[in-house]
C-alpha cells in the first residue's frame, strides 16, 4: 500500500471515528488535544507466498513486463482519551470501521483487510498520571507492481556448424 493510499485511508477513518488521527513517532510533533488517535506502520511490506504474477503490456513502442504481488502491511492504532472507558469506546468504534463499516472503502480501493487484531488496553502510567489508550493492529493486503522494460535482440548472426 502506497503512502498516499495509507494517508487517504486514515482520513476516512478519522471522519468515521470523529477524532484527529496522527502519525506516531514524529520528531518535534506536539501532542494533539484529547481525544485523538495515532497510527504507526509497523511492517510496511510483508512478502506473500509464491513469486507473484508476471504479465506483459505495451506502451507506445516499448514492451514491459509487470510483476504483480499482494504484500501485507501491518498498521498499529492507538486511541487516547481522558479516561479508560472513553478510550476503549473510541478504539472499538475505529475497529468496527475495519471490521464492517469501511468494507466498501476497501473494495473501491482494491485492498482488503487480511487480519484484524483485538482491541487491547494500552494504558501506561507516566510519573504521576495515566495515559489512557486502547488500540489494535490490522493487516491490509494490496496489490504491488514492479515494471521493467523488455530488451529485444534486433539482429542475431546464427552459424550452423556440424550436423
Amino acid at each position: 500500500m502506497k503512502t498516499n493510499d495509507v494517508k487517504a485511508m486514515i482520513e476516512v477513518l478519522s471522519v468515521h471515528a470523529g477524532v484527529l488521527i496522527v502519525k506516531a513517532d514524529q520528531q518535534g510533533a506536539k501532542q494533539p488535544p484529547l481525544p485523538y488517535g495515532q497510527y504507526k506502520v509497523t511492517s510496511p511490506h510483508i512478502k506473500g507466498r509464491g513469486r507473484g504474477n508476471v504479465t506483459q503490456y505495451t506502451e507506445g513502442e516499448s514492451v514491459y513486463e509487470r510483476l504483480t504481488t499482494q504484500p501485507l502491511m501491518s498498521i498499529s492504532f492507538s486511541f487516547f482519551h481522558v479516561d479508560e472507558d472513553l478510550s476503549r469506546e473510541l478504539a472499538v468504534l475505529a475497529h468496527g470501521w475495519f471490521q464492517f463499516a469501511g468494507a466498501l472503502y476497501f473494495i473501491d480501493e482494491g485492498t482488503a483487510v487480511h487480519r484484524l487484531g483485538n482491541v487491547e488496553n494500552r494504558t501506561t502510567h507516566i510519573v504521576n498520571h495515566y495515559e489512557y489508550k486502547h488500540g489494535f493492529d490490522v493487516q491490509v493486503r494490496s496489490k504491488h507492481h514492479i515494471d521493467r522494460e523488455m530488451e529485444w535482440i534486433e539482429k542475431a548472426n546464427i552459424q550452423q556448424e556440424g550436423n
